[in-house]
């Protein structure tokens, strides 16, 4: 009995760049809506690390800090402040481009301004109710670290007393300077904000896997 051989022989040059363009055409029209799913579970899970950091939920659940800072309504201002960073995170899609060897596109996380503008100057990050001059809390805490932000004057815990209901801050000649406590303190690169984008970064090529699997 005669063996018939069968061999199919592929022209990859030219199979190749149809391939590419074939995957290029299926992703183009899925990106955006891939980019939408992504940016919505960047922003939600920003909120929840974000409220969990030591630095606001101490602020939250009204320990000293609160106090010492001078904030009232802290839900009311840290919710603002932080749906203001929210809409500021958003992932941006690059232009699918097709090569003789490859297909290339991608994604651009849009950050927070790193001047923290966008939150400093909202109403919500300065206290003047009940105060000889406007405090800036926020920006105490985002940018000022171990510097002294208040000078002759010392916060005196006392229920009860002061807009926060935790105490007031009193004339103090022999202490002069108050500075941020040292648990709190933040710098421009270095604060409860950067902090937590730090851990939304370690999450994200996870998130962008798991909507590709879910869109092809």
């Amino acid at each position: 009995m005669a063996k018939v051989g069968l061999q199919i022989k592929f022209q990859t040059r030219n199979l190749r760049p149809r391939i590419l363009k074939a995957i290029s055409k299926t992703l183009r029209p899925k990106l955006s809506g891939i980019a939408i799913r992504i940016s919505k579970k960047i922003q939600l899970r920003f909120k929840q690390l974000i409220l969990l950091h030591p630095t606001i939920k101490d602020i939250l659940d009204r320990k000293q800090i609160r106090g010492e800072l001078g904030v009232n309504r802290e839900e009311t201002r840290i919710n603002n402040i932080v749906d203001t960073w929210i809409g500021g995170l958003i992932l941006n899609t690059k232009p699918v481009m097709t090569s003789a060897t490859s297909v290339r596109g991608g994604f651009i996380l849009q950050m927070v301004k790193s001047d923290w503008s966008e939150v400093l100057s909202l109403p919500d990050a300065w206290i003047t109710e009940r105060t000889i001059r406007p405090l800036d809390w926020l920006n105490w805490l985002l940018t000022e670290g171990s510097k002294t932000v208040v000078i002759d004057y010392d916060f005196e815990l006392n229920a009860g007393q002061g807009r926060t209901g935790q105490g007031r801050m009193l004339k103090n000649f022999k202490r002069r300077l108050w500075s941020v406590p040292p648990a709190y303190q933040g710098t421009q690169d270095n604060n409860f904000a950067t902090q937590t984008i730090d851990r939304i970064h370690v999450e994200i090529p996870n998130m962008i896997e798991d909507e590709f699997e879910r869109a092809l």
